[in-house]
């Protein structure tokens, strides 16, 4: 049996050790431990158990990481990063404090002692080679071009932050969203819609493989521009959006209803019968919005499903 004494101090020693974990969040920078994080058969990362200087490489990755930890897990943004993000304007105040890099440079990531950086894939040939030389870690988010693209980068970032429950949560949400969208579009199976963008220097649209496309077929609509063929982004000109003539166009738009790209689409239009446009059926999308490769691209799909919904009923 221990003493009065004894058992006091060992008591005294337990309080000193939870509050210094308690303080510390057992963070991997004060211990040095690592885990390993498995992103396919034969490819690993290891990484900070608890990362605390991370560095979202663009909005869409924010997004994601936003979901999932706090700013205070955040070593700094790239410039315009949170600008073009989709926290709402509620949340972006602890955000909107925190150092801003000008870019992805080997100096600032080092300067920052930058633990981990989560990227897209697409930037991998520039951005790889110089976190290599800094020797810091990066994770490599797959580009958007399906709703599994989206589960799997909220898993992989959940994972890389170390909170496994909260990507668990995020993604059954996300399920659940994409499961609602998919009942409510059924009525919408033969309605067609196309993204469109036209600042006055030609237009453009996109077809299969792009995060425009995931959007519509969230929506429950036929994508007119990868029925057409077209697969990426493309230029489009007036003949060709005449030829294609989808039952929707979706358009940028600021809040207050005001879309650059329909002014353009209307300077342009002399008279032509594009049904879209004499039959009022414009959808406008927040540019953020409409343009997002992270979560938010069900709002997007959501948004634009009820648009078209409200416009059918009419």
């Amino acid at each position: 049996m221990f003493s009065r004494a004894t058992l006091t101090l060992l008591l005294a020693l337990a309080c000193s050790m939870w509050l210094l974990t308690a303080c510390t969040g057992g963070h991997e920078s004060i211990t040095g431990e690592m885990h390993t994080i498995q992103l396919g058969p034969e490819k690993s990362l290891e990484l900070p158990v608890y990362v605390s200087r991370l560095v979202p490489a663009n909005a869409a990755v924010l997004d994601f990481c936003a979901a999932l930890v706090g700013p205070e897990r955040v070593a700094a943004l790239p410039k315009a990063t949170l600008h073009y993000s989709n926290i709402p304007e509620a949340r972006r105040g602890p955000w909107a404090e925190l150092p801003v890099m000008e870019g992805l440079h080997l100096e600032d990531l080092a300067s920052a002692n930058v633990d981990l950086v989560i990227a897209h894939d697409w930037q991998e040939p520039s951005l790889a080679p110089v976190l290599e030389r800094a020797g810091i870690p990066v994770l490599f988010l797959p580009t958007v071009t399906s709703t599994n693209d989206i589960l799997k980068s909220m898993h992989l970032t959940s994972l890389a932050m170390n909170v496994p429950d909260k990507g668990v949560e995020q993604n059954t949400l996300l399920r659940q969203r994409i499961a609602n969208l998919r009942t409510r579009g059924e009525a919408l199976a033969k309605v067609s819609a196309m993204v469109y963008s036209n600042y006055g220097a030609g237009g453009g649209t996109s077809g299969s493989g792009t995060s425009y496309d995931v959007m519509i077929q969230l929506a429950g609509l036929k994508n007119a521009a990868a029925e057409a063929g077209i697969d990426g982004h493309a230029d489009l000109d007036m003949e060709g959006l005449l030829t294609i003539q989808p039952d929707h166009i979706i358009l940028s738009g600021g809040p207050d209803g005001s879309s650059a790209s329909f002014d353009a689409l209307k300077s342009q239009l002399s008279g032509a019968p594009i049904k879209a446009v004499n039959e009022e059926r414009i959808v406008l999308l927040l540019p953020n919005q409409l343009t997002t490769t992270s979560q938010f691209l069900l709002d997007a799909a959501e948004d634009l499903q009820s648009q078209i919904i409200a416009m059918s009923s009419k």
